[in-house]
């Protein structure tokens, strides 16, 4: 008897656990194209989706500031609790950043950050600016946001694939939106800042 209350127990917080967040189940906006989140199908039996917040960004000054940035962890942990991964793609004058790539634990920045609570938000929070014009000059820094589900690969949120569909002019977030954003790459840039400070120490 107490076998069968455990196996219950533990199929329900599988189905708690697997539960779908809105960036998987996708967020309407008001466009003809088919939709812009690709929600990931989980047949029965198989593994839970493992989310990933992943920011990309480049930076034609700051040579570690040229990274790939992986956080993973429960939806409700902060930012100190998920595991970190960070990828330079770039070494400076002085420092061999691409030496120092790797995993990251983090007990400085955003501490009561719960990213992947901000970056659920941050999906509801997508406008389309019809008409804004804007400058065709490659911008000297640039930071992309996505969710991949890495125990299947597939892309569920990708801020570069919504600026191809929408426009990159066109594209945009909320005020909100653009808080939150702010919120995720501060957390990411700082985290690589700090990173980069103890790198070939």
């Amino acid at each position: 008897m107490k076998t069968l209350k455990i196996l219950l127990m533990i199929a329900m917080l599988g189905i708690t656990a697997c539960g779908k967040k809105s960036f998987e189940t996708g967020g309407a906006i008001p466009s003809e194209d088919p939709p812009i989140f690709d929600p990931p199908v989980v047949p029965e039996g198989e593994i839970c989706p493992r989310y990933d917040l992943v920011v990309t960004a480049t930076d034609q000054d700051q040579a570690h500031r040229n990274y790939r940035f992986i956080y993973n962890s429960e939806m409700k942990k902060t930012a100190t609790e998920g595991e970190i991964d960070i990828t330079f793609h770039q070494d400076g004058t002085s420092r061999r950043y691409t030496l120092c790539s790797g995993e990251y634990v983090n007990t400085v920045v955003s501490t009561s950050l719960k990213p992947l609570n901000v970056t659920e938000s941050l999906t509801k929070e997508v406008t389309i600016n019809v008409g804004r014009l804007c400058s065709m000059q490659m911008p000297r820094r640039q930071t992309t946001i996505q969710v991949v589900d890495a125990a299947n690969g597939r892309i569920l949120f990708d801020e570069q694939k919504l600026r191809q569909q929408i426009g990159s002019c066109e594209f945009g977030y909320t005020t909100a939106g653009q808080s939150m954003r702010e919120q995720l790459v501060q957390f990411a840039h700082g985290t690589v800042d700090l990173k980069a400070a103890l790198c070939n120490q």
